[in-house]
């Protein structure tokens, strides 16, 4: 049967895939939690549950003896119980989780590795509700899957470490939680809150790895949070080089990357990663009597850090999502050279380009 929340009459996801795939919410709960290894106390904020209607299930779960509290290290959330984890081995409908619990050994888990856990579960509630496949039982096996397939499956990080073996020594310590795989691309995926992680060198390294591996090359990674105001905030922080705690921020040299909000308009933003959006640009830079050359109309050379000029005004083609890599360079540039510039988005992207450049010499113009 499909299960209908308490709030299911004013969700707040309009988004949301996920109904009719659960037997009930309770089952839901546990199938995230298999698969992260444990639930923050907060998922209810990335699920279309209310808060009263999350600590009830939450109250049923620990009440069955299914969940238990881990507060260590200040950070509160649930985890299985060696009785749940034996359902895996008696009950049908648990079967399918079997190789999740294999994989588990039951021991301490620093704070790092426990708000790595927590990411999973909030991407894996964020994949419920947008429809892509993320649990061991309903995907190939990542040495198997076609990267041309018509389907797009999430494959975590350690999937891909145990199907490299020993060459995975040098991802220790990256950010990395996993790829999207499917459609002819494959796309590393990150997960934050509120501020940019800081990467290091091992994150250089991931599409060398990667390339060795499989056909399609890896130049594209999108960053996942929480909200449009943590969008804003993110990108001003990759712009600026620092994060609010004055770390060094960077893009890892993606030649793509995107920060992607886990509200309803990331299913757009999803299908943005796999439209062609060249001959949307051919049509503005016709429109818009656009001069891509590097040259201006005097014959000198002039730097190129968006798409084009209109005269000599610097332009910015975003007609899909807003690349972050091409974003800081070119507001950082019309900041320095205070003249005028323009920025051309989606009607889907404009509050968040306002904000960031509401103290810079730039307009921002909708193409829809």
């Amino acid at each position: 049967m499909t299960f209908v929340s308490k709030n299911a009459d004013n969700p707040k996801f309009k988004v949301d895939l996920s109904q009719g795939k659960y037997t009930s919410k309770h089952a839901g709960l546990l199938g995230i939690l298999f698969h992260a290894d444990e639930l923050p106390n907060d998922l209810y904020t990335q699920m279309n549950l209310s808060y009263d209607y999350f600590r009830k299930l939450i109250s049923d779960l620990l009440r069955l003896g299914l969940i238990k509290r881990v507060s260590e290290d200040g950070i509160a959330g649930y985890r299985l119980t060696l009785k749940a984890k034996k359902l895996v081995y008696s009950e049908i409908q648990y079967l399918k989780y079997r190789p999740c619990v294999e994989e588990d050994t039951d021991r301490h888990y620093s704070a790092k590795r426990r708000r790595r856990k927590r990411h999973f579960a909030y991407l894996f509630a964020l994949f419920d509700r947008v429809g892509i496949t993320y649990e061991v039982f309903a995907k190939p096996p990542i040495q198997e899957v076609d990267v041309n397939a018509d389907k797009v499956y999430f494959y975590t990080a350690l999937e891909y470490k145990h199907m490299i073996n020993i060459e995975s020594t040098p991802f220790k310590g990256s950010k990395l939680l996993g790829f999207l795989i499917g459609r002819g691309k494959i796309i590393s995926v990150y997960r934050t809150g509120f501020l940019m992680p800081t990467f290091g060198k091992h994150e250089v390294l991931i599409p060398e790895y990667v390339k060795r591996y499989f056909s399609a090359p890896l130049n594209t990674a999108i960053m996942i949070c929480d909200s449009g105001s943590s969008v804003t905030h993110i990108l001003h922080q990759i712009i600026e080089g620092k994060s609010y705690e004055k770390n060094s921020v960077n893009t890892a040299g993606y030649k793509n990357f995107y920060v992607l909000p886990s509200d309803d308009s990331f299913i757009s933003h999803l299908d943005d990663l796999y439209i062609d959006h060249t001959e949307t640009e051919r049509e503005l830079i016709d429109r818009y009597r656009i001069n891509t050359s590097d040259k201006d109309a005097d014959g000198r050379i002039r730097f190129l850090f968006g798409t084009g000029f209109i005269d000599d005004d610097p332009i910015l083609l975003c007609p899909g999502n807003m690349n972050a890599a091409k974003l800081k360079y070119f507001v950082l540039n019309a900041g320095q050279k205070s003249r005028l510039s323009y920025i051309f988005c989606r009607y889907r992207d404009l509050a968040v380009l306002q904000e960031l450049t509401k103290d810079k010499p730039i307009k921002v113009i909708t193409i829809d």
